[in-house]
């Protein structure tokens, strides 16, 4: 499967004047998918690319009865080796979480690896806390778009901070009210790329059976707010990956001042 990294570069005065460059690794929807033997391919990349953190914004496994967790569990521990790992809920982890399955167990207990399940952490030295939302599986069923609400956000995770806020966010669906809560920047996926992508069009399906959604892939922007969606590393559902291949993001943040 061809794998490619795709970089932003993100600037802002609220960071911490300690640093200039903040480069941070975003993984997403690998779904089981194995790049290289023990995802070797995939682990030398990010490896290349040097990065400060490593984001998993959800789904790096699929909830499926007689999945076999460990290619998943054996990168995130070579991740961990190597970087502060910071994990965020996609709905198949939402899910494993509801049924107590061991990988949510195995995860917790992996040094380090912070797990975000609607749960924030200040990075005190960048002046940024990354939150992770986890959103319940009402909010993911196929063929019907329910709204989260403000409310429903402030419940879980309440309210922002004065800090940098980077929020890890699966479901880029709901932009809008990840923007009405007050995030600065906000890591998606989840939507696969659209599965299929053509030119001038972009992505033609959603994993909720909607066609071309409107934020498939790539930077979206809403007032203060920005959006970054990952076209995953993975397949699931469909197999395949027209004109739509995986992707790794790297991400810069950088200190206007």
């Amino acid at each position: 499967m061809k794998l490619n990294i795709t970089k932003y570069n993100i600037c802002s005065d609220k960071f911490s004047c300690k640093f200039d460059k903040l480069r941070i690794a975003v993984l997403s929807d690998l779904h089981d998918t194995v790049h290289g033997e023990d995802n070797a391919r995939l682990f030398e990349l990010v490896c290349n690319e040097k990065p400060d953190i490593v984001i998993i914004a959800g789904d790096l496994v699929t909830a499926r009865n007689g999945r076999d967790y460990s290619p998943a569990l054996t990168l995130l521990k070579r991740l961990a080796e190597n970087w502060p790992v910071y994990y965020g809920f996609g709905n198949h982890e939402q899910k494993l979480k509801e049924e107590s399955a061991d990988y949510i167990q195995k995860i917790k207990m992996m040094q380090g690896v912070t797990l975000l399940d609607n749960e924030s952490i200040d990075i005190k030295d960048y002046g940024i806390r990354v939150t992770g939302l986890s959103l319940s599986k009402r909010f993911y069923k196929k063929g019907k778009k329910i709204l989260p609400k403000l409310y429903d956000i402030k419940k879980v995770i309440g309210e922002k901070s004065d800090m940098y806020n980077v929020l890890i966010a699966h479901n880029p669906v709901f932009f809008e009210t990840y923007a009405e809560w007050g995030a600065e920047l906000i890591f998606s996926g989840h939507l696969h790329g659209g599965i299929v992508r053509l030119p001038f069009v972009g992505g033609v399906l959603s994993p909720q059976v909607r066609f071309f959604p409107k934020y498939d892939k790539g930077m979206f922007k809403r007032g203060e707010s920005t959006m970054i969606v990952s076209a995953g590393l993975g397949k699931h559902t469909i197999p395949v990956r027209l004109w739509n291949p995986a992707e790794l993001l790297i991400i810069d943040l950088k200190n206007k001042n």
